[in-house]
């Protein structure tokens, strides 16, 4: 496992990109790098993220390019993402999106380019903490040497309820959302992309040990002891199981802000933000989910858990071992977000969208 220290965890933070300040030069980027007859810039909203950008807005496609999105049907809704991401990363998880709705799982889908990529470069220069003097990559002057590179993609839009805002979800709504999970595991178990194989990072449970180093960023002394009793839990219950367990691509970041649904028919719709998708243990793609969605109502979390886990466990069983782990991994994931949004809130302090896991 690669050993993560502070300046790469600081590094990964700081990798958000500004916000805009011009819907209309943005609208006008998208026009000329996507077949868009017209966009709609009332439309553009931001919506809420961890280490990237991403706008909601509407749009009309070129009549020759709307049935060209595999799996999907656009609605003339879409998702501008805006990140600091490596393009091989990027890459892979738009593989992946790719393959899981070509296969009949319901998630948003990158859309090419004119230039019929999923990805595109922008150059702009930062101002007052906005992006400022929007470009093309191609039309950048080479020697505009405030501007940054930052990577865009399109996005298909998912139009729904998110999980999260659903109130007293049923059990058989929470089930479907188990299966779905566990359908796209099962999916992936076979899937291979090499960028996302070498990709690693502070969130994968594998490094749960090295949160250690940001426990001094946490200010509550009984949130600190609960955290030290967890790692000594995992260290001597998990950590000795890890060559064991079965490993492909996750999703790794389920919870109830990317789960899309249809409360009135009791139906989940989609699933969205694979921007922490990577390589590790399905053991903890369960762990991760069961952790979130027990936010969802810390009165009674096994009101949410348990039709979620027996839909998953249904598409997608664990061995025996895995099972074993399951209740310190989703300890530690919830120790992991509340030490890893302290820390990020103190180098970030204007996105309080990180400080939702910390706060439950």
């Amino acid at each position: 496992l690669a050993r993560l220290n502070m300046e790469t965890v600081r590094k990964r933070q700081t990798y958000r990109p500004p916000s805009f300040r011009d819907f209309q030069c943005v609208a006008t980027l998208l026009c000329e790098l996507y077949p868009f007859q017209s966009i709609e810039v009332a439309s553009m909203t931001e919506l809420n993220s961890y280490e990237d950008r991403n706008y909601y807005f509407r749009g009309t496609l070129a009549l020759s390019t709307r049935s060209k999105v595999e799996g999907v049907v656009p609605t003339g809704e879409y998702v501008l993402k805006l990140s600091r991401e490596k393009p091989a990363l990027v890459s892979g998880r738009a593989g992946v999106m790719k393959h899981l709705a070509a296969n009949g799982i319901p998630c948003s889908v990158p859309m090419d380019s004119r230039c019929g990529v999923q990805m595109e470069s922008i150059t702009a220069r930062v101002e007052n903490k906005c992006l400022v003097d929007l470009r093309g990559k191609e039309a950048c002057s080479s020697n505009n040497l405030e501007a940054e590179e930052f990577l865009v993609q399109l996005l298909t839009f998912i139009p729904g309820c998110l999980l999260e805002y659903v109130e007293d979800p049923s059990p058989i709504l929470l089930h479907q959302v188990g299966e779905l999970v566990g359908r796209m595991d099962l999916l992936l178990e076979e899937f291979s992309q090499p960028a996302l194989e070498d990709y690693t990072s502070i969130w994968d449970l594998r490094n749960f040990l090295q949160v250690k180093k940001f426990l001094h960023f946490v200010k509550h002394e009984e949130q600190i002891a609960m955290v030290q009793a967890v790692l000594t839990l995992f260290k001597t219950t998990v950590m000795p199981t890890l060559p064991k367990l079965k490993r492909g691509i996750i999703h790794a970041d389920v919870h109830g802000m990317n789960i899309v649904v249809n409360p009135k028919i009791c139906r989940v719709v989609g699933l969205i933000d694979f921007g922490d998708c990577k390589c590790s243990c399905y053991l903890f793609e369960l762990a991760t989910s069961v952790a979130e969605l027990m936010t969802l109502d810390m009165r009674n979390p096994l009101h949410f858990v348990t039709p979620f886990i027996c839909g998953y466990l249904s598409k997608f069983p664990l061995g025996r071992n895995e099972l074993d782990c399951l209740y310190v991994s989703v300890l530690a994931r919830l120790c992991l977000s509340v030490v890893m949004s302290a820390y990020t809130f103190s180098t970030s302090t204007e996105n309080e969208y990180v400080l939702v896991s910390s706060d439950e």
